[in-house]
């Protein structure tokens, strides 16, 4: 017999089997537990114990620095993805972490599918700052 847990068949768009057990399909959905058949599923009170990948196909995040940034100027901050997305059909959001709160994002200026090209703006007048643009990237 396998291993608890162990998928013995996995059949696309037809039957699962689990510890070699009764085969669960769309016709046959006997047993204990929760077997999804749909293609957009609701996912209820979702948890996450150990984190999200950084680099999955439909979901990515990551950080970089975004260097020294003169007084009262702004800077293209370069991100790179790990792995390109399969086209530049995403979404992005990023913010920035900075002690004194004077570095802002200002606007996404480029996306291709392997990156984004972040606008951000220093707005302290007398002293250069750096800081870590994060973000985080959502396929359409």
């Amino acid at each position: 017999m396998p291993a608890p847990g162990t998928f013995t068949e996995l059949t696309a768009n037809s039957r699962l089997v689990i510890n070699g057990g009764t085969p669960l399909s769309t016709s046959n959905h006997s047993g204990t537990g929760n077997l999804v058949l749909a293609d957009f599923p609701t996912i209820r009170n979702l948890k996450i114990d150990s984190g999200i990948s950084p680099d999955g196909g439909g979901l990515k995040h990551r950080r970089v620095a975004t260097g020294p940034i003169g007084a009262g100027s702004s800077a293209e901050v370069y991100l790179t993805w790990q792995t390109a997305f399969a086209d530049a059909n995403y979404t992005t959001q990023c913010s920035i972490a900075e002690s004194t709160s004077s570095l802002t994002v200002v606007a996404l200026s480029a996306q291709t599918p392997d990156m984004i090209v972040v606008s951000v703006r220093n707005t302290d007048t007398n002293t250069s700052r750096s800081g870590i643009l994060n973000c985080i990237a959502l396929h359409d």
